[in-house]
């Protein structure tokens, strides 16, 4: 290696470090920084909010208590962060339908914004598709090992899958009542409950007929949907 390449290797550092501190700053504006990606990081899971992101997480957590995972960001800098960082980065998409529904009783942000930021995010997402490793929940409720197979082969860490889907559902129920307000708990968390699903029901309609507005999101979706489908194929 010359001089000017030395140099120029130096410049790329400094500029990767600039960018890493950066894009950091600006997480920290908005979200805890004990969820951000960092260099101790082994793995981010992450998706739009109402995605199946807790489900996820606490699926890989009580098989690998161990690992360091960055969650719950729901923002786009946090994967341009992982990027920059090189590390592993698995990502949850969920029908728009259900997510920004879910997403709706969940925040009451109204429907324009809820659908900008699904289709932002996923946009986000297909432009690194070959780098980051994409889930659909609605496949890993059928199967999760979907989900352990991508840790492994992201991480390179074994995970334990014996635990059963009901098993995982009554210790994530359990999970969601010790950290939230009990009150809360039938219509703003994620878990399925009469109270929850009355209100889902109520609001289902709207959020079609607004979707059938947004071609964009429906698009984006399947967009992503059918690149993870055709890369199992392939």
């Amino acid at each position: 290696m010359n001089y000017k390449d030395i140099l120029e290797f130096i410049r790329t550092k400094v500029e990767e470090k600039r960018k890493i501190r950066e894009m950091h700053n600006r997480l920290l504006v908005s979200i805890d920084k004990r969820k951000i990606c960092n260099k101790k990081t082994d793995i981010v899971i992450d998706g739009y909010p109402r995605s199946g992101n807790s489900y996820c997480v606490h699926l890989v957590e009580m098989q690998n208590p161990n690992l360091s995972i960055s969650h719950h960001t729901h923002l786009p800098n946090n994967i341009k962060l992982a990027i920059l960082l090189k590390k592993p980065i698995i990502v949850v998409i969920r029908s728009p339908q259900e997510a920004i529904l879910s997403n709706l009783i969940y925040s009451d942000n109204d429907l324009g914004k809820l659908c900008d930021d699904y289709l932002e995010y996923y946009e986000l997402i297909f432009r690194f598709r070959y780098r980051v490793n994409i889930v659909i929940f609605e496949d890993v409720i059928q199967n999760e090992k979907l989900l352990y197979e991508a840790v492994e082969l992201e991480t390179g860490k074994k995970i334990n899958k014996e635990t059963t889907t009901a098993e995982m559902e009554e210790r994530t129920r359990n999970k969601h009542k010790r950290e939230m307000n009990q009150s809360l708990i039938t219509i703003k968390s994620g878990m399925p409950s009469v109270k929850r699903n009355e209100v889902k029901k109520k609001l289902a309609p709207k959020v079609k007929r607004f979707l059938t507005q947004r071609n964009d999101v429906v698009e984006i979706h399947k967009k992503v949907t059918d690149f993870v489908n055709k890369s199992k194929r392939d």
